[in-house]
């Protein structure tokens, strides 16, 4: 989700002149309670936050692809250094239907980024962003894990339905539509 947030980032602030802009990682319930008490605008999640005061809508999505940095098959791959990231609630339930009766991940992470760098440094596989790992498939330092379909996973955006800002929000939804 990181390099989405990258692009989206880059898109909105060049379209938004004299608005400050943060961007942190953050827990689905500190996103909830910040959108609460009006300290957040907007979020994006990869689970709908769901509340009678907010408006949330899929925006986009990206697609998840078990990677490993070596060639081998699914019975190999959770034996060895398997580094679970945390893609939300839905994706924690549809993971255990996929792969029930699995050995404890090696490592636990809410970030693709040090899931990356582990595997790249130490070895192992985790389910990682396509768009993050393609080059390194490509370079060959990783290898896609063949008898696993790609996971395509649902980008929501979050925010206020009484939001002082609004305008904005909107404007900032059809931007990353495409809309605009």
């Amino acid at each position: 989700m990181g390099r989405y947030l990258q692009s989206c980032l880059s898109v909105v602030t060049g379209a938004f002149g004299g608005y400050g802009f943060i961007a942190e990682v953050m827990g689905r319930e500190t996103l909830t309670r910040n959108l609460q008490e009006r300290t957040l605008d907007m979020a994006f999640a990869l689970d709908p936050i769901k509340a009678d005061e907010f408006y949330c809508k899929q925006v986009s999505s990206l697609t998840l692809v078990l990677v490993s940095t070596e060639n081998k098959n699914l019975s190999d791959i959770f034996a060895s250094r398997y580094i679970y990231v945390d893609w939300g609630t839905r994706f924690s339930s549809e993971h255990g239907e996929r792969h029930p009766k699995i050995p404890a991940p090696y490592l636990r992470t809410s970030t693709a980024r040090i899931a990356l760098d582990f595997i790249l440094e130490k070895g192992g596989s985790a389910y990682l962003p396509e768009s993050l790992v393609e080059p390194h498939l490509t370079s060959g330092e990783l290898f896609r894990v063949g008898d696993v379909t790609p996971w395509p996973r649902p980008v929501y955006l979050s925010y206020r339905k009484a939001s002082t800002s609004i305008e904005a929000i909107e404007q900032v939804e059809r931007l990353l539509q495409g809309d605009d």
